[in-house]
């Protein structure tokens, strides 16, 4: 399973559906809103 959702990631990154991730958050953060300010796209939090 984790390498379908490896997978499936990558492409949505590679075509453009989501942002590449550029921000390295704190480990304090929830982790949907590290999801968020990783790339500061609301498409990473749905994928």
């Amino acid at each position: 399973m984790p390498i379908i959702t490896s997978v499936i990631s990558y492409y949505a990154q590679t075509l453009g559906i989501i942002m590449l991730g550029y921000m390295v958050d704190p480990s304090f953060t929830p982790f949907f809103i590290q999801m968020f300010l990783s790339a500061l796209d609301w498409k990473n939090v749905v994928l």
